[in-house]
């Protein structure tokens, strides 16, 4: 997908820089995003064959250490969501030691956290200006686009009236990316975007919500009810009337694609104590999970029982663990909680870094869409802004019934959080030494990278 053109250029040193374009570096970190948060190697065995997402890491990874832009550097990474994410990267080692499980979990550090980690640091230290963002915010509607298409012609629904056997994610976590993905569809919708990217972004909201309905996921359509509601009353980067035509279109999409089956599971949530999720209805219900969870957190307070172990910890030390002895089966459940998983595998420290976490995030993007549009236009930086709030709106929801708290795309959207903050710094101190070698002593701020307007 094509984006607009950076409005802005961007002073780094004293210097202005010319315009950014697509290079080696953005190239290799979008594939490292379409194959760790939309799995294109799975979709398409043959990517995987050439080892596709290794060779997109370490060409990552080298163009980094080699590019000379000063936009690119790893001294000016200090947001708050980013030392965070250090603190629960490092905890995660920590919870090795006392965990119940903890080749299991050392392994997962290795394989596949690690690397979620690096994804997080490339995006928030690699990205050159606003434009880069919106460039990474189509990749990842891209990548959306072509899963959703290939689920909905490959996979049939099942009898329980949501797709299985899905590629790498089920249909509850297929149902969170969706609604997370949502608001970048709106922001390419906007009536400053070229007709073309607005008819193709209106295409894609017709895929995704067919994926929605199709997923099943009752997590994921309380995700779409939150974005629909934070688009409707805090997404400010588009005028009222087009913001009720969106959440208008997107309601009549899921009337028209829903099926009886597919309302009929939806009303369930209406009658929580007839479900077996309900406190008491079933142990393997999400109530008695999250009950069994919070113990977890509660008996391993500082490090919690091991990165990536919840299921570990139910077939070895939960209340139901003993019965095994005597032959009676038990299934070692997952949190089905992003915030459960973490309290658990990482202990109550865990859980507060990871809240604090989300929360120093939510404050990061509220601090840019404070400003009123002028004139009826919102700047394309507080429009981005407003965007990925409604994108982590859509994870906390969702993922409160997920177990997705080392998502990829979790940590690609922090990362796409704390860009804006390392740029604004980088420019506002080479403005400042500029400044200063005129001798005028003024406070020159040309071409920060904010993403709401510049004053």
């Amino acid at each position: 997908m094509t984006v607009t053109r950076s409005s802005a250029p961007l002073a780094v040193g004293g210097t202005a820089s010319r315009p950014t374009r697509w290079d080696p570096f953005l190239m290799a970190l979008s594939t490292v995003v379409l194959t760790s948060v939309w799995r294109i190697q799975d979709l398409f065995p043959i990517l995987g064959t050439i080892q596709l997402p290794t060779l997109a890491a370490v060409a990552t990874l080298a163009l980094f250490v080699i590019d000379r832009d000063p936009r690119r550097k790893l001294n000016r990474l200090n947001h708050p969501v980013v030392k965070l994410a250090v603190a629960i990267f490092a905890l995660t080692f920590l919870s090795v030691p006392g965990g119940v499980y903890p080749g299991f979990s050392l392994s997962f550090i290795l394989k596949d956290f690690s690397k979620t980690f690096v994804l997080l640091i490339m995006v928030a230290a690699g990205l050159r200006d606003r434009q880069d963002i919106e460039r990474l915010m189509s990749v990842t509607l891209f990548g959306a686009v072509v899963y959703a298409l290939i689920v909905i012609t490959r996979i049939p629904v099942g009898a329980d009236g949501r797709l299985g056997d899905l590629y790498y994610y089920d249909a509850n976590d297929l149902g969170m990316l969706l609604v997370m993905t949502i608001p970048v569809v709106v922001f390419f919708m906007r009536s400053s975007m070229r007709p073309l990217i607005r008819m193709i972004a209106a295409a894609a909201l017709l895929i995704l919500m067919v994926a929605l309905v199709k997923s099943g996921s009752r997590g994921g359509f309380l995700g779409f009810v939150a974005v629909a509601g934070f688009m409707l009353w805090r997404y400010r980067a588009i005028s009222k009337k087009l913001r009720l035509s969106a959440v208008g279109v997107m309601l009549v999409l899921l009337l028209a694609f829903g099926s009886d089956r597919y309302w009929t599971m939806m009303s369930t949530m209406l009658h929580p104590s007839q479900d077996y999720n309900f406190s008491g209805n079933a142990e393997s219900g999400r109530m008695e999970i999250w009950k069994r969870g919070m113990g977890y957190m509660m008996s391993h307070p500082l490090t919690g029982v091991g990165a990536n172990a919840f299921p570990a910890a139910e077939g070895m030390i939960s209340p139901l663990a003993a019965r095994q002895q005597m032959g009676i089966g038990l299934k070692w459940s997952a949190a089905h909680n992003s915030f459960v998983e973490i309290g658990a595998e990482l202990g109550v420290t865990g859980l507060v870094l990871f809240v604090v976490m989300l929360i120093k995030a939510g404050r990061a993007l509220a601090t840019r869409r404070r400003d009123p549009p002028k004139g009826g236009v919102t700047s394309p930086g507080e429009a981005m802004a407003q965007t990925l709030a409604a994108s982590l709106v859509g994870f906390c929801v969702a993922g409160f019934f997920l177990s997705q708290g080392y998502s990829s795309y979790l940590y690609t959207l922090l990362g796409m959080i704390a860009a804006p903050a390392r740029l604004e710094g980088a420019a506002a101190a080479g403005a400042a030494v500029a400044a200063s070698a005129r001798g005028s002593g003024a406070h020159w701020r040309a071409g920060v990278p904010r993403f709401g307007p510049t004053r």
